[in-house]
């Protein structure tokens, strides 16, 4: 199974580009959530946790519907369905939360909070302990019966909370994430498509009783698969972290090479911590740390931002200089937590005409990521509720509020609007 492994092992550099990427917030992010929602989930059917369960689900399947005799197809697609709704139903009230994440960012105190859960949902991820329900309980969930397609339906309601100790850090990583955008629809959407990725296993699987005998066997591969997860959980933890102190400027693709090397070669991605030695653990341990550090220093060289733009730093100083010179400004509130923000930095400014444009105005760059009474003070003035934020004054400095800018914009967009300020 030696050639699973290293397969799995090539996926891994898409999943967790998709967890550190900042595109997956523009317009083109939907798209990129939506697949990353998908693999995560085909991949979760492949944990310790889950694979062991589809022959013994099919099974059942198989028991229930022997005196129904319905297609196999059919049977199994209620059981996807049931898996199918319990997600999507978690999704849209994650999403009902509302929950402003940009407007807690900059608080450093919520930012190791929040890090810090997302750590331990990874090392749970990896194995070093589980979040799980109690037995009475999951012994109720499987030992459901009947004989006709209800049961099967809730069987696959309830099939996510049988497999916690896998699905669960992912679950609660995806429910967080949703619950940061304010979005039932889009949260119901994004755990629809996890839902349908994990469900294919069980629909192939159920429907064409010879795959069974062609999957693999369950072997250490798996632990690859779950420490993928463990991996993403945990890179999108020193993320939050790095959005603030910014420790990734000290890496590079070399220094990233090595730790990734490292990490790999001690064993982050194929040694067990379940019920292994204190030695073992701390390879592992390790590891996932390293590989997790490597991915963000990887991502922060590909996001590195440079726009060739004269920026003032300072908004009082910017706004006196405007007066003098009867220019009109342009002010960017920006963060380095807002991912929007570094892709309209790295995207859109570069653009030549964008930066002729920019010398008729005064740049002003006010940065939001750590709060201060003046960047409060500035929220309120500007009623600035989120970022990224680009605001346009005209040169009697009365801001032309049809322009402001409240999520990535292209070049052509951003040029257009430069052009209509005078």
């Amino acid at each position: 199974m030696s050639h699973i492994r290293y397969f799995i092992i090539l996926i891994l550099s898409l999943l967790i580009s998709g967890f550190t990427d900042q595109s997956v917030f523009s317009d083109k992010g939907f798209l990129n959530i939506i697949i990353i929602m998908f693999i995560g989930g085909f991949l979760t059917a492949f944990t310790p946790c889950v694979y062991p369960l589809i022959p013994v689900t099919i099974g059942i399947i198989s028991e229930i519907n022997k005196d129904n005799k319905k297609p196999p197809l059919l049977m199994s697609l209620i059981y996807a369905s049931g898996i199918i709704m319990t997600y999507t139903s978690l999704g849209v009230i994650a999403g009902l939360g509302s929950f402003t994440f940009g407007s807690y960012m900059g608080n450093k105190l919520f930012v190791w909070v929040l890090s810090l859960i997302f750590f331990l949902l990874g090392l749970s991820m990896a194995g070093f302990y589980e979040f799980k329900l109690p037995t009475y309980i999951t012994d109720k969930i499987v030992n459901i019966k009947g004989s006709n397609v209800v049961s099967i339906f809730i069987m696959g309601l309830v099939a996510g909370f049988v497999a916690a100790p896998c699905t669960g850090p992912i679950l609660a990583s995806a429910l967080i994430f949703i619950s940061t955008g304010g979005s039932p629809l889009l949260g119901g959407m994004y755990l629809f498509f996890y839902s349908v990725g994990l469900s294919i296993i069980f629909v192939v699987a159920g429907s064409f009783s010879g795959i069974l005998k062609k999957l693999p066997r369950s072997g250490g591969w798996m632990i690859v698969v779950r420490s993928i997860f463990a991996v993403a959980i945990i890179s999108y933890s020193f993320y939050l972290i790095d959005s603030i102190y910014r420790f990734s400027n000290h890496l590079n693709v070399l220094s990233s090479s090595v730790i990734l090397i490292v990490g790999i070669l001690i064993g982050g991605l194929t040694k067990e911590a379940d019920f292994m030695p204190l030695k073992i653990k701390l390879q592992k341990l390790a590891g996932i740390l390293l590989i997790s550090l490597s991915l963000i220093g990887f991502s922060s060289e590909y996001h590195k931002e440079q726009d060739n733009i004269n920026w003032i730093p300072d908004y009082h100083e910017g706004i006196k200089k405007a007066a003098q010179l009867k220019k009109p400004v342009i002010i960017d509130f920006y963060a380095n937590w807002c991912a929007a923000c570094k892709e309209i930095k790295r995207k859109t400014f570069p653009d030549k005409r964008i930066q002729k444009e920019s010398e008729r105005f005064v740049m002003i760059f006010v940065d939001m990521t750590n709060q201060t009474k003046e960047t409060s003070e500035l929220e309120k003035k500007y009623r600035i509720t989120g970022l990224p934020a680009i605001i346009f004054l005209d040169s009697q400095q009365n801001e032309i509020e049809q322009l402001r800018v409240k999520g990535y914009v292209n070049a052509e967009e951003f040029l257009s609007r430069m052009r209509q300020v005078r």
